[in-house]
C-alpha cells in the first residue's frame, strides 16, 4: 500500500499528539510498515519500464517535409499518466523524479520516452538499494 505525502504528513501528526503513548508506538509501527512495503511498488515500476520498452517497440517515421519519430500515442500517454501518478504518490511533486519526468516526457516521441524510462529505473534503483522507501 502506498500512502500519499499527504497522508503521511497527517498520520504522523495524529501519532505526535496522541495521548496513548502505546498506542502511538503501535500504529507508528504500523505506519512504518505500510509505507516500507515496495513490492507493489517495485512491481508497478517494473510495469512502466515494460510499457516504455512496449511504448518503443511502435516506433515509425512520418513521411513528410520533415520526417519526424513518434510513437504510438495511447501508449505513451499510459506511460505518462501512469508514472506520473506513481512518482507524485511515493515521492511529491517538489522532488526532482516527479519534476523531470513532467518536463521532459511530454510528446509521444521516442526520445520522451527513453528519458521517461530512464527516470523509472533511477527510481527502480533508488527502491532496490533502500534508498527510498
Amino acid at each position: 500500500m502506498i500512502c500519499s505525502v499527504k497522508d503521511r504528513h497527517y498520520i504522523l501528526r495524529a501519532f505526535l499528539f496522541s495521548e496513548n503513548f502505546e498506542l502511538s508506538i503501535f500504529n507508528l509501527i504500523q505506519f512504518a510498515i505500510m509505507t516500507t512495503d515496495s513490492k507493489p511498488t517495485r512491481d508497478r515500476i517494473n510495469y512502466l519500464i515494460d510499457l516504455a520498452n512496449r511504448t518503443l517497440a511502435t516506433k515509425t517515421t512520418d513521411e513528410g517535409t520533415v520526417p519526424r519519430n513518434r510513437v504510438n500515442a495511447e501508449l505513451f500517454f499510459e506511460l505518462r499518466s501512469s508514472s506520473l501518478s506513481l512518482i507524485l504518490k511515493l515521492v511529491g511533486e517538489q522532488h526532482p523524479f516527479y519534476k523531470d519526468f513532467d518536463q521532459h516526457v511530454k510528446i509521444s516521441s521516442p526520445y520522451d520516452v527513453e528519458r521517461g524510462k530512464g527516470i523509472l529505473k533511477s527510481i527502480k534503483a533508488e527502491l532496490d538499494s533502500g534508498l527510498m522507501n
